[in-house]
């Protein structure tokens, strides 16, 4: 029901006055308030009617432009870990790279992977592989929130992207180390595979970028594994084919 202290017609002095709540859900947004210059016109019931309207035509807008926010902000969000999908990846590497090289120097990509994810949804059920990838990306989230501008993304499945935007020389290895220790300490025999790479000034495009970052987690996982780094294969022998990524 409207409420009856703001729904009003009254004279004020000598100006005659006329409000009508905005109402949204149960909650008011706003008031609607019509006020007269002069005392030589007097505001009516259907004033107030009018008011009303006008009420409930803005409280209309206002339901849609949350509405069409709260869907702009899900196309945005991975649905299972609430953090970035890659279409935010994507702008935010477009925003690094619309600058200039000397400008982005100092931007770091940090690659991961959730190690034995299959294993954990094979055994335990996707539920338990569910909660692994949660438990992954709040540590994920939790270290990269110590440095300003940092962004956390799940590029799809078990990976994971952290974007530093500035400071990545210096942070980029503290905050994986940070990550791994957090995520070990939620579950037995918790890991993550990262690789940290920088968008020097040979870096040209974001794909370049993600490749680079792709590779020396790919170089971390076979270290952690035993076996030797993709150098000393020969060029037919056991190379990863990484993602293409747009340029």
């Amino acid at each position: 029901a409207d409420d009856p202290a703001i729904v009003s017609l009254h004279q004020r002095g000598l100006r005659s006055e006329a409000a009508w709540p905005i109402s949204i859900g149960e909650s008011v947004w706003g008031v609607v308030l019509a006020t007269t210059k002069t005392e030589s016109t007097v505001l009516d019931h259907d004033d107030l009617a009018t008011l009303r309207l006008v009420a409930t035509h803005i409280a209309a807008a206002v339901t849609q432009a949350r509405r069409i926010a709260e869907f702009e902000e899900l196309a945005l969000r991975d649905p299972l870990t609430g953090l970035g999908n890659r279409r935010v990846l994507e702008e935010r590497l477009r925003d690094v790279f619309s600058r200039p090289p000397v400008d982005r120097q100092d931007v770091a990509v940090i690659m991961c992977d959730v190690d034995g994810l299959k294993a954990v949804n094979d055994n335990e059920g996707h539920a338990a592989g569910d909660s692994l990838l949660v438990d992954a990306a709040r540590s994920l989230a939790d270290a990269a929130a110590t440095i300003e501008n940092s962004v956390v993304c799940r590029v799809g499945g078990d990976e994971f992207c952290i974007i530093l935007d500035g400071g990545g020389m210096l942070s980029a290895h503290p905050i994986t180390d940070l990550a791994l220790a957090q995520f070990a300490r939620t579950g037995h025999n918790r890991s993550l595979s990262c690789g940290v790479a920088l968008a020097s000034k040979d870096i040209l495009t974001p794909g370049d970028l993600l490749r680079a970052a792709d590779e020396m987690q790919y170089e971390e996982k076979r270290r952690r594994k035993g076996l030797p780094p993709l150098e000393e294969l020969p060029v037919e022998g056991d190379r990863r084919r990484t993602r293409r990524e747009p340029d």
